[in-house]
């Protein structure tokens, strides 16, 4: 397993002994960290695989697919060399744990407790009903139709609004942005995910249930746009993105 910070090997998020880099959480999943020293599991049953993202160091811990984690105190092994995307996918794990990518697939979350639920998760809005976010969803889906595989809610999202993950049986993102920017291959479209708790979801459930679409589909386009540029990409339309936050931020402004 490489090793080193900020070469082949990255460096641990969270807490533990030895192993460099941001901290995102505190003792989970049980890794190898910079220099080779290993953050042991606590609990080991509460987590059944080694996370980790491949990406540059700074935006790394300021990645909404890192907030639930985070919010858990679970480790996550921050990568920071391309090569990592792909001996990742080659060694079968670590101490029986197997090596999951944090932007691909789902997160599987929902029965492991946040560390503090009291805590100040920004901005939160009343609980939105079922039948409303699965509407929203819905609406979701047929707005950005192919410029999405899918549409979903997120268990990996505390105070960002949305994000994107690559699909179970697809490429991880970064191996796709690799093969995209060296071999021109196409990349898949992504997964977006959608807080449920987020303020921008409940505004949007209440446009859809007022009839105001034009509002609606605009916001859809901005929450995509978002999860783009949140994950170091341009806008799916530059043009388009641009019109859409002059006529928001003067809307704000009137």
């Amino acid at each position: 397993m490489p090793t080193g910070s900020g070469a082949a090997g990255g460096a641990i998020s969270g807490g533990g002994s030895g192993g460099a880099g941001s901290r995102a959480g505190a003792g989970c999943a049980a890794v190898a960290g910079a220099g080779g020293n290993v953050v042991r599991a606590r609990p080991p049953e509460a987590f059944g695989a080694v996370k980790f993202r491949v990406e540059d160091a700074d935006r790394l811990a300021r990645s909404p697919q890192l907030e639930a984690f985070r919010a858990r105190g679970l480790e996550v092994l921050l990568l920071t060399d391309p090569v990592d995307n792909f001996w990742t996918q080659m060694v079968m794990g670590y101490e029986g744990k197997p090596f999951r990518s944090v932007t691909q697939g789902a997160a599987d979350l929902d029965n492991i407790a946040k560390l503090d639920d009291d805590a100040d998760d920004g901005e939160k809005s009343e609980p939105v009903r079922q039948a409303d976010l699965a509407a929203v969803i819905a609406f979701v889906k047929q707005t950005l139709g192919e410029a999405i595989a899918d549409a979903r809610l997120s268990d990996r999202l505390v105070q960002s609004p949305a994000c994107l993950v690559a699909s179970d049986a697809g490429l991880d993102r970064g191996i796709e942005r690799i093969m995209a920017e060296r071999r021109g291959a196409t990349r898949q479209a992504p997964v977006l995910e959608i807080n449920p708790a987020h303020p921008i979801t409940a505004a949007l459930a209440r446009k859809l249930t007022a009839g105001d679409g034009a509002i609606a589909r605009d916001t859809a386009w901005i929450l995509f746009d978002y999860a783009r540029i949140a994950d170091g990409e341009a806008p799916h339309d530059t043009g388009a993105f641009a019109e859409r936050l002059a006529q928001l931020v003067q809307a704000k402004l009137a």
